[in-house]
């Protein structure tokens, strides 16, 4: 994420202290250091000895582009490649496409006001919600899992109030990875961390 995120600064939440986040800058161009900084990050958490201090999954933040914009930039790539390689373990790495909701506005902002007579306010939601699918597969996942060649786990969400069902998804996607890929003590940590409010500080981290 782009700003001046101290990666080593926690984000606890104030419901269950078992739920931590670590923020990181983004892999824009031209920053040449975060890359290092997230692996060396990466690599000092999943060597701990204690669960509670070990890193337990990666969620890897994209603004949804418009179609035909550039969706992995090089450092992106460069980290997606060191995933692929093996290099960073067995931490889960989800990747997480932001406001969700802004692609859905654009969307239904293209459908044929013809063909929506007589459709229900459901339907057209259902329509709308199809087509940004099949455009997330086209512009976001395909592109992804040609890349990486891995099935990567992603999750789309909005932080807006309607969408808040999609934050409750990222986090059940996290824990299941966490259960599969760590340490039963690292699973049954997790599963409690996901009682806490979905909205706590994924807002401040995926925006």
């Amino acid at each position: 994420m782009p700003g001046d995120a101290d990666i080593d600064h926690e984000f606890i939440s104030p419901q269950n202290d078992k739920f931590v986040l670590h923020d990181s800058k983004g892999f824009e161009p031209g920053e040449v250091d975060n890359l290092k900084i997230v692996r060396d990050f990466i690599d000092r958490r999943r060597n701990m000895s204690a669960p509670e201090h070990q890193l337990h999954a990666v969620w890897l933040c994209f603004e949804i582009p418009r179609a035909g914009g550039r969706f992995l930039e090089t450092g992106t790539e460069e980290f997606l490649t060191l995933k692929s390689s093996g290099t960073l373990g067995n931490i889960p790495v989800i990747v997480v496409l932001t406001k969700y909701d802004a692609l859905i506005a654009r969307v239904k902002r293209t459908l044929d006001v013809d063909s929506l007579d007589g459709l229900s306010n459901d339907a057209i939601k259902n329509l709308a919600k199809n087509k940004a699918e099949a455009e997330l597969k086209d512009i976001c996942i395909g592109p992804l899992n040609e890349f990486a060649r891995l099935d990567i786990p992603h999750a789309e969400i909005s932080t807006h109030k309607d969408y808040r069902e999609t934050l409750t998804r990222l986090i059940q996607i996290t824990e299941n990875c966490v259960g599969q890929h760590s340490a039963p003590e690292a699973a049954v940590m997790t599963s409690i961390a996901q009682r806490v409010h979905p909205g706590l500080k994924i807002k401040a981290s995926i925006e």
